[in-house]
């Protein structure tokens, strides 16, 4: 199943969400209806015009995928706090899908879960 990948790009300089990795299981066109439903905004929206998009918008075959540089981006700095040195990414293997969505900051919607809640979110506003 395709995977979506919406990163805050900070336009305008403050994240939008308290997530600013989501990751939704569906192709890009769905997901961004399903972003919308879930979070009652537009992932496509441009809060400031010199800034550039709200949100990156990459979409990926697998979540492995999706979440493979964000992963190895969180060893690395993991790596860095406790170890006190710097690991070239290259030379990482990135922490696990679990670990990562632990973050605060990552929100992983698995099909079931994302759909369900799009298909409430439609029907309260009368469509299909």
């Amino acid at each position: 199943m395709t995977w979506t990948e919406f990163s805050d790009m900070y336009s305008g300089g403050d994240p939008k969400l308290r997530e600013t990795k989501i990751y939704i299981e569906a192709p890009e066109e769905i997901a961004a209806k399903v972003f919308t439903a879930i979070y009652g905004r537009n992932p496509r929206h441009v809060t400031c015009s010199c800034c550039g998009p709200d949100y990156g918008i990459i979409e990926d075959d697998t979540l492995e995928e999706a979440t493979d540089y964000a992963r190895k981006l969180s060893a690395q700095e993991k790596t860095f706090y406790e170890k006190e040195t710097y690991v070239r990414m290259k030379d990482l293997e990135g922490i696990s899908i679990e670990e990562f969505e632990k973050q605060p900051h990552v929100k992983i919607w698995r099909k079931e879960s994302s759909l369900q809640i799009s298909k409430m979110y439609y029907l309260q506003r009368g469509e299909k």
